[in-house]
């Protein structure tokens, strides 16, 4: 079954995906750093570290999934709540480490008043991951996703009713949707904000429709199982190539299409019907950390290179990566339980669940 485990199993994999595609994916990257692949391509390796950004929609197809999912078993008496409540669920952990990221941006030799060209209303737009909406400066390239995800749970309650009164329809409605529209929100590290919204879609019809149980559910064997796994990585790779033989100039978004099929069937693979005990379980322990590694490691490599990049060899670089990122993503966590930190934030999330009946009461009087 697709349990909180298996959907860890799949964060693994994205984050792994993550850290090479942020490592390699120009050739400036690797040779300022002094990376040697040998006798291996440098234009070979950095189009298969760009082609690992479905990394991304692997992410998008999860947050998704999970949110559609919590939502689908929210009674409709409590729904009033939801969004508050998620939304600062996303952001309670965000706002911990991004002291962190500035903290560390700081003492590296940085000015975080040059950052922000002496605005502290920037400061807050970052703080807030809203600097996207404004085209504001970020701190790090990848809080454009944490804008990204609070969009997700914002749109999740409208999204979730047309995926449940128009089916699998609303993909190809959302294809169309697209096809009027300009990109819209843009980032130079995201793309257009509606590349991703197919695989927020299918995310949504996915836990609706209950498609990863059903799928384990209708599995027999391990050959079946080994059949299954390889054929939806074949699809997968399959997307990636088309994704990477478009053009630039993608007025239709299938770029965005290409990813989300390509996410979709990595996590049909992983989720489902990837059981490899020995490798599940490391795959698994990363994914519960995955979150704060996204954006750790990229306050690594792009803050303090130099404590990354210390060998030539690109595999030693690679682990050392994953290795610094997660023990400090642990140690927060630690730090966190210690002071806990999540607690004040529980009961600033029961506040936001009385409210509106607070208001409603208010009203009736």
């Amino acid at each position: 079954m697709f349990t909180k485990n298996k959907t860890n199993v799949c964060k693994g994999i994205g984050i792994l995906f993550l850290l090479f595609h942020h490592l390699f994916r120009t050739p400036t990257m690797i040779l300022n750093n002094n990376v040697d692949f040998g006798s291996m391509n440098i234009d070979t390796i950095n189009i298969f570290a760009t082609s690992l950004r479905v990394c991304v929609w692997i992410f998008a197809f999860l947050l998704a999934y999970g949110l559609a999912f919590k939502y689908k078993r929210t009674p409709k008496e409590k729904r009033h709540s939801f969004v508050p409540t998620q939304w600062l669920n996303l952001m309670k952990p965000f706002w911990f480490i991004f002291i962190i990221a500035v903290g560390v941006f700081v003492f590296s030799g940085h000015s975080i008043v040059a950052k922000y060209s002496g605005n502290f209303l920037f400061a807050v737009f970052d703080f807030f991951a809203v600097a996207d909406f404004f085209g504001t400066p970020k701190l790090l390239g990848v809080f454009w996703y944490m804008f990204f995800a609070q969009l997700v749970v914002f749109a999740l309650p409208v999204l979730y009713k047309f995926c449940e009164k128009f089916g699998y329809l609303t993909i190809l409605f959302s294809f169309f949707f697209m096809f009027f529209l300009n990109d819209g929100i843009s980032t130079v590290n995201g793309g257009p904000y509606l590349e991703y919204l197919i695989v927020i879609i299918l995310g949504i019809l996915f836990a609706q429709k209950d498609v990863m149980n059903r799928l384990a559910a209708k599995s027999r064997g391990v050959a079946f199982k080994c059949l299954m796994f390889f054929l939806f990585l074949a699809i997968a790779a399959g997307a990636m190539y088309l994704r990477e033989m478009i053009i630039p100039d993608d007025t239709l978004h299938l770029r965005g299409l290409c990813s989300a099929v390509a996410a979709s069937s990595i996590c049909i693979s992983f989720g489902v019907y990837f059981n490899l005990k020995f490798l599940c379980a490391p795959l698994e322990f990363l994914g519960k950390y995955s979150g704060g590694m996204f954006i750790i490691h990229s306050m690594l490599y792009s803050m303090v290179p130099a404590f990354v990049y210390i060998s030539p060899n690109p595999v030693l670089v690679y682990l050392i990566l994953i290795g610094e990122s997660l023990v400090i993503t642990m140690a927060i966590f630690f730090v966190k339980k210690l002071i806990r930190y999540d607690k004040l934030f529980d009961l600033i999330s029961s506040g936001f669940q009385k409210l509106p009946r607070l208001l409603l009461a208010d009203k009736a009087e």
